[in-house]
């Protein structure tokens, strides 16, 4: 009989006593780098190598991210943030006490003492000498390793604020307004459009061309009233040429601009329809991953400066169809199922990104240039998290979501760490600066905010941070932080704060968390400021008055309004209306999209800013009658 042959057994784990001393027998080791978020999401081997990884290199991948984890402490992050960040004067006098006594817990109690009393601000925007210091551990961790994305900030004088006129309806001049009696009458697009023929180039259609005059005229209304007369024929006309022209990469570009156009003349319906169609031709033309035509686009032979349009219109038609997806969360504004085939317009190529970063100030002509292909890098970002809202993505499981939602956030702070000087927080930087923080503030809030509002004992914690306190919670306050303070600046120093509806989600979000925690002394302060933002751009934009009817109805619904108050804002808008917007006013608004953020998460059909508004009267009129009983009572 032959012998039974037996598996080798294998030695056992080590116990713990064990296993630690093996460790410290082992010498150092080795440790693997992580891998950048390109590779991570095709799900690739990397090296690791900074700044560029291989697989980086090879595919000419510009931005490569990594991630990585901070090991200080939370007061030696504090210190080296307020070292960084002081004044000249300060920084040395905390220097000196670090020196003197080494404990960077003590260093903080003595200096915040010393500290205790700061010189009044003298505007809203303008604070005390030193920094706000943050309001978590979690937040202050940010703010020392992604100052990009959460830079230090300067408080807000509240009292000034009140009393500014931020928080007042804003009147348009009267020699902006006036026109003469002998004015010629204005002359309707299409007419005019027979008159002078437009030159017909591989770059231009009349499509195009008159979705880009619809956009300009009714943003030029804030200041000239006559606009919106034009911008009117303008649309009519480019609704009629839509009709008429071949699919092409310049109608796609009018589709967009029209999409945009349209959300602020209350047209839900056509916003859905143009972005939806800009996407099906792009993915007729070859531009999106689709098998049937993928190959052939990228086959074809064209020169350079059609290949340059094409990538614009495709990532612009993309990027479009990412905000809107978010904004509407219903079925026909899905987030677009794969990123463009072409690469970002406008980035130089690697071996010359080094060397082509502006360092000090560009003008507006310059800068769009390197705001296009961040603004395209951002949404990517956020694409890749359109399954938190987007029902006709595949949801992960509930056990990976916090952790795929901490990614995205990573990648955000990731995104902003790659911003070039330009693009960055300082004073004196181009309105479209602003504008594309207050996007990623608005994004971070959006991908944390069905984790936040949970009991202590259940809050979910983030890994890859080494603040005690981080949450999703901790995450959401600081964003919060960081778009008070966008929104009062850019309603303070930029005109375009009256004519563009492009940064609205700011007033939007900052809105609803004023809403959620009014427990925050200041909450009426900045809700107002966010009112009163609409207001300031009501009048190119009819649907600022369905938002802010919507805003007041919530805050009444939560009894932190009186009906009458609410009425009298809402007067003061009906009041800027222009004259064209008064004639058609009546006709229905369709306004499908989310107003009330938290609502939607579970209601998303009440959540609705048309549903919103709709209440507005009753609320108005019971809140009425409960000020009344309560008069009565005392």
């Amino acid at each position: 009989m032959q012998p039974r042959k037996y598996p080798p057994i294998l030695p056992s784990a080590p116990l713990p006593q064990e296993r630690e001393l093996w460790r410290s027998n082992a010498g150092p080791r080795r440790l693997r780098p992580g891998a950048c978020t390109d590779c991570r999401h095709r799900k690739i081997k990397c090296d690791g190598v900074r700044p560029r990884c291989s697989n980086c290199v090879k595919r000419g991948v510009i931005s490569c991210l990594y991630i990585d984890k901070t090991k200080a402490g939370p007061e030696t992050l504090e210190v080296l943030e307020l070292l960084k960040t002081l004044p000249e004067e300060q920084a040395t006098k905390l220097l000196s006490l670090l020196r003197e006594n080494g404990d960077p817990v003590e260093v903080l109690s003595i200096f915040r003492e010393s500290n205790a009393e700061a010189d009044e601000p003298t505007s809203p925007e303008a604070g005390p000498q030193g920094f706000n210091l943050a309001r978590s551990v979690l937040e202050l961790e940010l703010m020392t390793n992604n100052s990009k994305a959460y830079p230090p900030l300067r408080p807000v004088n509240a009292s000034l604020l009140a009393n500014s006129d931020l928080l007042r309806p804003s009147k348009p001049s009267a020699t902006v307004y006036e026109t003469s009696g002998d004015s010629p009458s204005p002359v309707g697009a299409a007419s005019a459009g027979r008159r002078f023929l437009l030159p017909q180039n591989r770059f231009c259609s009349r499509f195009l061309f008159h979705a880009l005059m619809y956009l300009g005229c009714q943003m030029y209304s804030a200041f000239d009233k006559d606009a919106i007369q034009y911008a009117d024929k303008f649309c009519e006309e480019a609704e009629r040429l839509w009709k008429e022209e071949q699919g092409s990469c310049l109608t796609m570009a009018g589709a967009v601009l029209l999409s945009l156009s349209l959300i602020g003349n209350g047209r839900n319906h056509a916003v859905l329809y143009y972005a939806t169609q800009a996407m099906k031709l792009g993915e007729g033309l070859g531009l999106f991953s689709t098998e049937e035509s993928a190959s052939a686009s990228l086959s074809e032979k064209i020169s350079e400066d059609d290949a340059c349009a094409r990538s614009y219109a495709a990532w612009g038609t993309f990027n479009w169809n990412v905000l809107i997806s978010l904004f509407y969360r219903q079925p026909g504004s899905e987030s677009p199922s794969t990123t463009p085939i072409l690469p970002i317009p406008g980035e130089p190529p690697p071996e010359r990104r080094e060397n082509t970063i502006p360092e000090g100030y560009l003008n507006d002509s310059d800068l769009l240039g390197w705001i296009f292909p961040a603004v395209c890098r951002f949404w990517r970002v956020i694409h890749g998290v359109g399954w938190i809202y987007n029902p006709v993505r595949d949801v992960p499981s509930p056990h990976f979501r916090m952790a795929l939602a901490e990614h995205g956030f990573r990648e955000l702070i990731a995104w902003a760490g790659a911003l070039p000087p330009s693009l960055l927080r300082i004073e004196g930087r181009s309105q479209h600066v602003t504008v594309l923080h207050i996007w990623l503030h608005s994004a971070i809030l959006d991908i944390f905010r069905p984790f936040v509002g949970k009991p202590v004992d259940q809050r979910p914690r983030l890994t890859t941070f080494s603040a005690q306190d981080s949450t999703p919670d901790a995450v959401y306050a600081a964003s919060v932080g960081q778009l008070k303070h966008l929104v009062v600046e850019y309603r303070s120093y930029s005109v375009a704060s009256t004519y563009s509806i492009l940064w609205h989600t700011g007033l939007l979000y900052l809105a609803n968390a004023m809403l959620k925690d009014t427990g925050d002394p200041e909450w009426r302060l900045y809700m107002l400021l966010c009112i009163y933002g609409y207001e300031s751009f009501s009048r190119p934009f009819r649907i600022s008055e369905i938002i802010v009817q919507g805003l007041l109805s919530m805050t009444m619904r939560d009894n932190s309004m009186t009906g009458s108050e609410a009425q009298r804002i809402i007067n003061e808008l009906k009041e800027g209306r222009l004259d064209g917007v008064k004639r058609d006013f009546e006709d229905k608004i369709r306004a499908k999209f989310m107003v009330d953020m938290d609502l939607a998460l579970r209601d998303p059909e009440e959540a609705r800013a048309e549903n919103l508004a709709a209440e507005f009267d009753t609320l108005a009129l019971f809140q009425d009658f409960l000020d009344y009983d309560q008069m009565q009572e005392g």
